[in-house]
């Protein structure tokens, strides 16, 4: 009879265990479903931001004049190409030749087309009667690139004052 209370107790203490035990799997299996959702809409939550950065990326490099509006005029990272809002390009180094050939700018020919090339841009402007916003446009550029080829003036009063 002995052994009849040991089986009992051990076949109970097995059941009592297995019952726990199974409890204790509903438990973790509602917890991971719980976690697993929130993970999946973390991951939609970020496929969602990155999408709007990609609209965004594409909007900026679909319209240059964005940029451009807020400095006036752009030249590009590589130093070549010189934008106006208006979608006007040219190359920036023959901005700065023709410049430095009709005796407005004085710095170096490097593409960058910085505050000295625009304030050279200005002075010529308004020494050709244009609106000097320096910013070298389709009107002030049909004036400019006939010094392109070498051809020098003598620079004004107010440009040689630039110098």
């Amino acid at each position: 009879m002995n052994s009849r209370k040991i089986t009992l107790f051990i076949l109970f203490g097995v059941l009592a265990f297995g019952a726990a035990g199974c409890v204790g799997n509903d438990k973790y299996n509602k917890d991971m479903n719980l976690m697993r959702s929130q993970l999946q809409l973390l991951q939609s939550d970020v496929e969602n931001l990155r999408s709007g950065q990609q609209k965004i990326e594409d909007q900026v490099i679909s319209t240059p004049a964005s940029s451009a509006a807020v400095s006036g005029a752009v030249a590009s990272a590589s130093g070549d190409v010189y934008r106006t809002p208006s979608g006007f390009t040219l190359p920036s180094r023959d901005i700065q030749k023709a410049l430095k050939n009709a005796g407005y700018y004085n710095g170096p020919i490097d593409g960058k087309v910085g505050s000295a090339t625009r304030a050279a841009i200005r002075q010529f402007q308004e020494d050709q009667g244009l609106s000097a916003d320096g910013v070298c446009g389709r009107q002030t550029w049909s004036k400019l690139q006939g010094f392109l080829d070498g051809a020098s003036a003598a620079p004004s009063a107010a440009a040689a004052a630039i110098k």
